[in-house]
């Protein structure tokens, strides 16, 4: 079966994730996590960590960073 490139849709479901409005992609590294793969799910971090460190110091009250806190819980418990 064909397999969509790990690092672009880690990418796509990340900016997904943070930035909808509705929940819809909340927990999509856990929903997604058989598709992402080895690779998909370290780029996921990866993004989660670069993004959490650049709106951890002036941004800790956004939608944002309360999405990243979110992703980050997950992912620790992945």
């Amino acid at each position: 079966m064909a397999r969509p490139n790990a690092q672009a849709l880690a990418h796509a479901l990340f900016d997904w994730e943070v930035a909808c409005e509705r929940p819809l992609f909340a927990d999509a590294a856990r929903t997604y996590a058989a598709v992402l793969g080895t690779r998909g799910l370290v780029v996921y971090r990866e993004l989660a960590a670069t993004m959490y460190a650049a709106l951890r110091e002036h941004h800790t009250t956004s939608l944002e960073y309360r999405r990243l806190e979110h992703i980050r819980a997950t992912l620790e418990k992945m």
